[in-house]
């Protein structure tokens, strides 16, 4: 539906993240995800980043073995 663009952004925003740490182990993020989360990663008061699950695919896919 066209209309849809013209809804406010709180109607499509995510709230099901989970915070972490920039020292949080990458091992966390399978948990995260499968719970259905995003990783939203905090440094201090401030978010600096976004980990999604096709981030964590594509980071392992170009991990050296």
């Amino acid at each position: 539906d066209p209309a849809n663009v013209d809804r406010p952004v709180r109607e499509l925003a995510e709230s099901s993240y989970t915070l972490v740490t920039p020292e949080t182990p990458v091992s966390r993020l399978a948990a995260i995800f499968a719970d259905g989360h995003v990783a939203v990663v905090q440094q201090g008061e401030r978010p600096v980043a976004l980990i999604s699950k096709i981030d964590l695919i594509d980071y392992l896919a170009s991990s050296p073995s």
